[in-house]
């Protein structure tokens, strides 16, 4: 690496560490005193910031909504004796559990204390939000999805077929796994005949779920769902543990069931044991 590579890259790097280790400090002690930050931001806006403190103040802004930054190429492309040109690619999570992704062209020019006179960044690729938290869906999220699984418990309970259906996909990637060997169900048509099958043959059933666990990722949830299933069938009271695992699409800012599994505890299975009783 020849001398003006060596300053660019030893500059990006003391860089990107500082901005890894949330050294805002040293991110700004490596630009001159009315440096210019110029970017095309992850967000979309496009923002010049001149000077340590108009500087200071964004990076600690990102620092403190950031957790767990990457920088995964930091990658010196051209260099001549006042200019280098950069590849950089990083990853972070945002604010509730958001992930991000870009991919920049940097432009740097540095002066003659190797301190930069001018960074220009393009996010070539586009900021895109890759996943959330998969064990913290935000609490706008598991509210909007445990109302669908309430709703959902309380139209089977009430016999409400229409109501039931305005709950689900309506389309044949609806799909549902029933508790009985041949409850494999898929489309509205199925769907709505297994609820008639299981209404046909009980007096009263319902759902009592006690435990739920939400996850989301851009526009789909999944619930996992713990508790018992109530009813009477032959006027004799019945009692079961049951669980189910929800999937749900949001379309048109309304939660919509795509997928449903049902399943039993194996009854007289121990605990700590994974061999069906």
């Amino acid at each position: 690496m020849g001398q003006n590579e060596d300053r660019f890259q030893t500059w990006s790097n003391v860089v990107y560490q500082a901005l890894v280790d949330g050294d805002v400090p040293g991110v700004v002690s490596q630009w001159a005193e009315d440096g210019a930050y110029i970017s095309t931001a992850p967000f979309g806006d496009h923002r010049t910031l001149r000077g340590h403190r108009a500087i200071g103040e964004a990076m600690e802004a990102f620092v403190t909504q950031t957790r767990n930054l990457r920088v995964l190429q930091n990658e010196l492309l051209s260099a001549t004796a006042d200019r280098g040109i950069f590849n950089i690619r990083l990853t972070w999570e945002g604010e509730e559990g958001t992930e991000y992704a870009c991919n920049f062209i940097v432009v740097t020019t540095l002066d003659a204390d190797d301190r930069c006179d001018s960074f220009q960044e393009w996010n070539v690729a586009g900021a895109k939000e890759t996943r959330r938290n998969m064990m913290n869906a935000n609490e706008t999220i598991q509210a909007e999805v445990l109302n669908v699984i309430g709703q959902l418990t309380e139209k089977y309970k009430n016999r409400d077929l229409d109501g039931l259906m305005n709950l689900v996909a309506a389309d044949d990637d609806l799909f549902m796994f029933g508790t009985n060997i041949d409850e494999r169900r898929q489309g509205q048509d199925e769907f709505k005949r297994q609820a008639e099958r299981d209404w046909s043959q009980t007096e009263a059933l319902a759902f009592n779920f006690t435990w739920h666990r939400v996850s989301a990722a851009g526009p789909v949830a999944w619930v996992a769902s713990e508790g018992v299933g109530v009813g009477k069938v032959g006027g004799q009271e019945i009692e079961f543990p049951l669980r189910m695992t929800t999937v749900l699409e949001n379309q048109n800012d309304e939660w919509r069931i795509r997928l449903s599994h049902f399943s039993l505890p194996s009854p007289g299975a121990e605990e700590g044991s994974s061999v069906p009783a």
